[in-house]
């Protein structure tokens, strides 16, 4: 990865639904992304004032969508996507806010067919794992 394009520019959402907001690493199967958006107050996914440690599964799915628009040359937004499974999610910590530092997402691309693509999933902060899991996304240019 030479060179990072706007992450907004790359991904469906707006404003504050955007998650990830920097790329740290991306190749071909695998992408860590950081984010702070955790301890935004105006996150639209905090219900109650809190960010319940499940939202993460949408951190990743965006990060996913990052690494399927920077797989691209040049990297350029997807015009569709979808999550169309989650599974064995672990949740090891029940809000997100409750981190301090950034959050680290890391997305690793298991296996692809046409524009199917399955990921194992994992979100660490303040030096401990919060989520885990699996999904699979389907991403059309």
């Amino acid at each position: 990865m030479d060179r990072v394009p706007d992450i907004a520019g790359l991904l469906p959402h707006t404003g504050s639904m955007v998650m990830p907001e920097s790329i740290e690493h991306c190749d071909d199967a695998r992408i860590v992304c950081t984010s702070m958006r955790h301890r935004a107050r105006d996150n639209p996914l905090r219900r109650n004032d809190r960010l319940p440690a499940l939202c993460g599964v949408e951190f990743a799915a965006q990060a996913m969508a990052l690494h399927g628009a920077m797989r691209r040359v040049p990297p350029a937004a997807l015009q569709h996507g979808r999550v169309v499974t989650v599974r064995d999610v672990v949740v090891l910590q029940r809000f997100l806010d409750d981190v301090q530092g950034a959050l680290v997402i890391e997305c690793r691309l298991e296996a692809a067919a046409g524009d199917v693509f399955s990921y194992d999933f994992r979100i660490d902060g303040d030096g401990q794992p919060l989520l885990r899991g699996r999904a699979t996304v389907m991403m059309s240019p």
